[in-house]
């Protein structure tokens, strides 16, 4: 069994297929790992956002 780990999709591919031409490899199993990201844009853009309910309301 090996590891092998990539920056980009399009390495990773390229390592995957070098793999898979060797005659010595019988299958191959591939994951990928993601990251969740929450963007603000509302403060960057000068806005207040508030949550509950405001005062007179």
């Amino acid at each position: 069994m090996s590891r092998a780990s990539s920056s980009s999709s399009a390495g990773a591919l390229s390592v995957l297929e070098e793999l898979r031409s060797l005659p010595q490899v019988g299958a191959l199993e591939s994951s990928a790992h993601l990251d969740i990201v929450k963007e603000d844009y509302a403060r960057s853009l000068g806005f207040v956002v508030r949550s509950g309910p405001v005062d007179g309301e």
